[in-house]
């Protein structure tokens, strides 16, 4: 059983956030342009992903000698000794000592993390969940949380303070605190860097729910943050996932 659907309807953090509540078991395919990655899930936790541009073992050995585990010297020896001898770089990695189990399955598991990080940039594409008793996955790896993902992403896109940015003294002057220290604000430069906009909507009330006109009052309309909700969207069938 399966649902689908376009990321034009649904953002990456929604359809993710919405596996992950729900606790399912499967697999996740995106296609974008360019990629196609695969997300595997168990019990609503991320447990794998892969890519068709890159595989596991390719980004693996980029990281690896980027984070200074291996180096290049060291992973050209045990690339050629994989080569002649077949089998998973990954286990080769472990069995001739270039790494830990544990050092193997903490780069595993960051490799997926900057994948899945990279994914949710992701603006067009199309989307469809394979749901499941049971995924595959290396042996040890500790689930990603989907919660946790999604807040270290946030942190990432929002990045150090940009050079238009920074902190100025603001001299504050009050008669009755004189020695009061100065404040210090972020002076912003608002051309490159506007202010988000709020999405509301304006809802008529009936006569017995408003609120008697005051001088501030132009109209009897009431307004509410429009908080969009996944699951409006999606048709009866869609119990599926």
């Amino acid at each position: 059983m399966s649902v689908e659907g376009s990321l034009d309807l649904f953002s990456l953090p929604e359809i993710l956030q919405m596996i992950s509540q729900q606790g399912k078991t499967g697999i996740l395919t995106i296609q974008g342009q360019q990629d196609i990655v695969a997300i595997s899930f168990l019990a609503g936790r991320i447990v794998a992903a892969d890519s068709l541009a890159h595989t596991v073992e390719e980004g693996l050995a980029k990281l690896l000698v980027s984070e200074g585990l291996l180096s290049a010297a060291e992973l050209a020896r045990a690339g050629a000794e994989h080569h002649a001898s077949g089998g998973r770089l990954l286990d080769l990695l472990v069995e001739r000592r270039y790494l830990t189990r544990p050092q193997l399955l903490a780069a595993l598991r960051l490799q997926t993390i900057r994948q899945l990080e990279a994914l949710l940039r992701w603006q067009a594409g199309d989307f469809k969940f394979y749901g499941g008793d049971e995924v595959s996955y290396e042996e040890g790896f500790e689930p990603i949380s989907v919660e946790d993902l999604l807040l270290r992403t946030l942190a990432d896109f929002a990045g150090p303070p940009p050079p238009d940015q920074r902190l100025v003294d603001v001299r504050h002057t009050d008669p009755k605190h004189p020695r009061r220290p100065p404040r210090r604000h972020a002076a912003v430069n608002r051309r490159q860097h506007p202010r988000p906009q709020i999405l509301r909507i304006a809802l008529s009330l009936p006569p017995s729910h408003r609120r008697p006109p005051t001088s501030c009052d132009q109209d009897s309309e009431s307004h509410f943050l429009w908080s969009r909700n996944p699951l409006s969207a999606i048709p009866a069938n869609a119990a599926l996932l």
